[in-house]
């Protein structure tokens, strides 16, 4: 694995553990407060996007008033979306529309466990190759030209 992209995967590995910690963060803030955004796509459909009691919903609804493009609201959560629940996947029939849910502790589980495992992959190095900068060693097995490190010795196995 080059140093290019096992600089990637870090880069990613750190994006997704980012993106677990403001989930986690926004799991229980979300059932005081909820926040969203919606936007014009067409003359009359807007797009939602909403964090509200413990889900994250994004749905499509026809909206016959404001025109202004790109609306930002937050405050209490309300029963607009209080949809058929199922351990937090929701449905949420709108009067306008519709929006789907997906619950916010599973974000959080998922961005984590996908960023160890990508850390994981970034860490680990490919046979034959450096273990801190990955060059290739099969033309100079005792000492890396790249980093001078010295790579360990395997043990022979004795019968």
């Amino acid at each position: 694995m080059n140093l290019f992209r096992r600089d990637i995967l870090r880069k990613v590995a750190l994006i997704l553990l980012a993106m677990c910690s403001v989930t986690a963060v926004a799991w229980p803030w979300s059932y005081w407060r909820a926040e969203g955004i919606g936007t014009h796509i067409f003359s009359n459909l807007v797009f939602i996007a909403v964090i509200e009691r413990g889900s994250f919903c994004v749905g499509m609804r026809s909206d016959l008033g404001s025109a202004r493009s790109v609306e930002w609201f937050h405050g209490q959560p309300t029963n607009e979306l209080s949809g058929h629940s199922v351990l937090n996947f929701v449905f949420y029939p709108l009067r306008n529309g519709l929006a789907l849910g997906v619950p916010l502790w599973l974000c959080s589980v998922l961005f984590g466990c996908c960023g160890v495992f990508v850390l994981r992959r970034a860490r680990e190095s490919l046979p034959g190759h450096c273990t801190v900068c990955g060059y290739d060693l099969r033309a100079t097995p005792n000492r890396c030209p790249e980093c001078g490190t010295v790579p360990p010795k395997k043990e022979a196995i004795s019968r």
